[in-house]
């Protein structure tokens, strides 16, 4: 990923190959306005055995930026939780981003896990706004939140799910809402995506070749009738988790679970 940051850099938006995840327009922004800054002069060198003495400046103004985006991350989510069960929920929240171990692993790497969480937090930041008081305009910015969330990382756009939620659990004007949240959504992917202003067809290409290389290309590779295949998915989900989180806290997080179901209070189920 990190040898299209030269590309982008030079001005050109429009990938060599594949189309590459959102955060790497990111990254050649915030180089290009440090070289601007700093009158750094030259071209940016592609990185390499060779060149990573004379790469080392650029690779330390991305790992700034990622720095203070996973920094910024805990807040959001302290308002997020904040808004719903008050403020002490909120902070433990925070502590525990804060503290995840995983979280502090990525936010000194360039990939795009940090940038996506930092878009989908803001998401569910105004996913709570509409859930509280309802207003347009939050339905819009969670819905280009979460569009920058997928233009980032395709994955991203699952948090889409919790500003049509609250629409849902607010239970007023929800086909309009539901529609500001789906125009936020369109707009952000494509304000996420400078190659889709300069190709759109080599954009929707790349994009949907990218969504059915991901679907329906690997998961056949599993193997055996489609229930063996979702046998081998969920084993496979199990072993992640463990492999992550380890057996101690997935069961204290099914318990936590269980416990704000029978709680049954609107808020939890959001």
């Amino acid at each position: 990923q990190l040898a299209l940051i030269p590309h982008f850099v030079e001005g050109n938006l429009e990938p060599p190959g594949r189309y590459p995840v959102g955060h790497m327009y990111l990254y050649a922004g915030v180089i290009r306005l440090w070289k601007a800054v700093t009158g750094q002069e030259g071209t940016v060198p592609s990185l390499s055995h060779e060149t990573r003495r004379d790469f080392f400046p650029y690779l330390v103004t991305v790992r700034s930026l990622q720095c203070l985006l996973s920094a910024a991350i805990p807040l959001f989510i302290f308002f997020f939780c904040r808004r719903l069960w008050g403020p002490w929920v909120g902070l433990l929240a925070a502590f525990l981003v804060a503290s995840d171990p995983i979280h502090l692993s990525y936010s000194r790497q360039e990939m795009g896990e940090i940038p996506q969480f930092f878009w989908m937090s803001l998401s569910l930041v105004f996913a709570g706004r509409i859930f509280s008081e309802g207003y347009k305009r939050d339905c819009w910015w969670a819905g280009f939140f979460a569009g920058l969330a997928v233009a980032t990382k395709m994955y991203g756009g699952y948090v889409v799910l919790g500003g049509l939620g609250a629409v849902f659990f607010f239970r007023k004007q929800i086909i309009r809402k539901s529609a500001w949240v789906i125009l936020g959504l369109v707009l952000g992917i494509l304000a996420g995506s400078p190659y889709f202003w300069l190709d759109p067809g080599g954009w929707w290409n790349n994009t949907v070749l990218e969504a059915v290389d991901e679907f329906f290309v690997r998961a056949p590779h599993l193997g055996g009738s489609r229930m063996a295949q979702m046998g081998q998915g969920l084993l496979y989900l199990w072993q992640g988790l463990n492999h992550r989180f380890h057996l101690p806290w997935i069961l204290f997080s099914l318990m936590g679970i269980g416990f704000l179901l029978w709680r049954h209070q609107k808020r939890d189920l959001f």
